[in-house]
């Protein structure tokens, strides 16, 4: 369950909880106005009483959201079984849940045929239900692009750490390799380490100039490995400095660095290369 827990944390943020709040509100109110209204002739006047409408339509989307969460965690279960991601699984799981409870739920509080129930459900929750939708989409898709971001970042960092490490380790501090390919071919890195997050298929992940390396505990702002600009999501790129410093730069103070005088070769090389991207 914790690693459920630390999945899910990677998809929900707080600015999420505000629309999760309204969309209930939207389910509760017109599902229920509806619910009242789609009834009309169905039923007696007492059973299709607004505050009882409101209540069921409470009730519907609650039992719903209950076991749409039961349904997100057999869908990881089943995800994390085939390998695949739970995003894939977990949301048409949880839809149809959702939908199958809060109707067994309508159905369950009033004396109609199942034909005749389910078009009163549609009429009554399915406005609702395309509001959720639409609004989901959105929301899913924001909320990918962040997590997809942060592992990018994250990958950038441990990817270009070892590297480092690896050139340190194994080079001279007044030698370093010419590409980043002959660590790899040296035996110093695995090359999955000069992969990027968001596009393997480059051999090289990252844009390198050989330069002299300066001791860790003397400052340096001397360029050494850093992101290819559409490596994260096209607004900060990872660094190493020549002292191996690791730095998460926004583009305009990384163009800042890069103007100094000690990254002049740097950026000549960084915007040739860049071109033939």
């Amino acid at each position: 369950m914790v690693p459920l827990l630390a999945e899910a944390t990677d998809y929900m943020a707080i600015w999420q909880l505000p629309i999760l709040l309204v969309l209930g509100g939207v389910w509760i109110f017109l599902g229920g106005y509806l619910l009242r209204r789609s009834l009309g002739g169905h039923v007696g006047r007492r059973e299709s009483a607004l505050n009882r409408c409101l209540l069921i339509s409470f009730l519907a989307g609650l039992g719903g959201a209950f076991s749409g969460g039961v349904a997100i965690v057999l869908a990881w279960q089943v995800a994390t079984s085939l390998k695949i991601q739970t995003i894939w699984l977990a949301p048409p799981a949880a839809a149809v849940a959702f939908c199958l409870v809060s109707f067994l739920t309508v159905f369950a509080s009033f004396k109609l045929s199942v034909g005749g129930l389910g078009k009163v459900w549609l009429k009554s929750f399915g406005p609702p239900l395309v509001m959720m939708v639409i609004v989901a989409i959105p929301t899913m898709w924001v909320a990918e692009t962040n997590r997809q971001n942060e592992l990018a970042r994250m990958k950038s960092s441990h990817c270009l750490k070892s590297i480092y490490e690896g050139i340190d380790q194994r080079y001279q501090v007044a030698r370093s390799p010419a590409t980043l390919t002959e660590l790899v071919e040296s035996n110093v890195i695995e090359s999955q380490y000069l992969q990027a997050h968001k596009h393997r298929s480059r051999k090289v992940g990252f844009f390198y100039h050989p330069g002299t390396r300066v001791p860790k505990e003397e400052p340096s702002k001397q360029l050494m490995i850093c992101d290819w600009v559409d490596n994260l999501d096209g607004k900060n790129r990872t660094v190493v400095y020549a002292n191996g410093t690791i730095e998460v730069l926004g583009e305009a103070q990384f163009q800042k660095v890069l103007s100094l005088a000690e990254n002049k070769a740097f950026a000549a090389a960084l915007k040739e290369a860049e071109a033939k991207l």
